[in-house]
C-alpha cells in the first residue's frame, strides 16, 4: 500500500475553521525534542527538553485540491507526550474519548489505539490566518463515524515502519532526525536507548 503524506506546496489551503469530524490517519513518535528559550506572544518560554507527538486528522466534510484531485482536509497537532493532569494530550484523549483515563489505563495505553478512529474537532484560525485545533470531543450520538481515505500510517520508535517514515514530508523527517531516539537507532550495536521514555503497551479493554 503506498503512504501519501508528502508536503503538498506552499499553496496549502488551511482547513475551514469550525467544528468537524475528524478522522485520525497518523500518529507519528517524534522522540524527544530540544527547544531553546524563546518569547511568545510578550511570554518568556524557558529552555526544554521533551518527548513529542505528532497527530494527523482528515477532515472528510472539506476537501482540497491536491495534484488535480479532490481529496480531504487535513490539520495536525504537536503534542508533549506527557500524561500528567494538566498535559494537553491527556485532556484532548479524555475529551475524545468522552471519559477520564482510570490509574490502571493510564499504565499502559498506546497512543497508537487512535489510529482510524473519528472524533470532533474545533479548528480556529490565528492572526496570520493558520488553522489550529483549539479541542477535540468525542463524537455525537447517532452520528456514524466516517472511514479514514488516507493510508494509516504510524511512526513508532519501537516498531520501526522506514516505508512510513519515508512517506513523511521531509520538514518532519528532519525533526524526527535531531531527536536522540533516531541518532541512538542509527547505531544498531546500541541496546535500551529508550529506556528512559514512557512505554505504552496495548491494552484490548480501552475504548481505542
Amino acid at each position: 500500500m503506498s503512504l501519501t503524506m508528502k508536503d503538498t506546496g506552499s499553496n496549502f489551503t488551511p482547513c475551514v475553521a469550525g467544528n468537524h469530524v475528524g478522522v485520525c490517519y497518523a500518529v507519528v513518535d517524534l522522540g524527544t525534542q530540544h527547544s531553546d528559550a524563546f518569547t511568545w506572544e510578550g511570554k518568556a518560554i524557558p529552555e526544554s527538553t521533551r518527548p513529542q507527538v505528532l497527530i494527523m486528522w482528515e477532515i472528510p466534510a472539506e476537501t482540497v485540491e491536491v495534484d488535480g484531485e479532490q481529496k480531504p482536509a487535513v490539520i495536525s497537532k504537536f503534542y508533549n507526550a506527557f500524561f500528567n493532569d494538566k498535559a494537553t494530550l491527556r485532556q484532548h484523549l479524555e475529551a475524545w474519548r468522552g471519559r477520564q483515563f482510570t490509574e490502571e489505563e493510564l499504565c499502559g495505553f498506546n497512543i497508537m489505539n487512535v489510529l482510524g478512529k473519528a472524533c470532533m474537532i474545533n479548528v480556529v484560525h490565528d492572526a496570520k490566518g493558520k488553522a489550529k485545533i483549539a479541542g477535540v470531543a468525542a463524537m455525537p450520538k447517532g452520528i456514524s463515524a466516517p472511514k479514514p481515505t488516507n493510508p494509516l500510517v504510524a511512526i513508532d520508535f519501537d516498531e520501526w515502519n522506514q516505508e512510513a517514515f519515508d512517506s513523511l514530508s521531509e520538514g518532519i523527517q528532519n525533526i524526527i532526525k535531531k531527536s536522540p531516539e533516531w541518532q541512538a537507532m542509527q547505531e544498531p550495536k546500541r541496546v535500551g536507548f529508550r529506556d528512559h521514555a514512557p512505554e505504552f503497551e496495548d491494552d484490548s479493554s480501552i475504548p481505542f
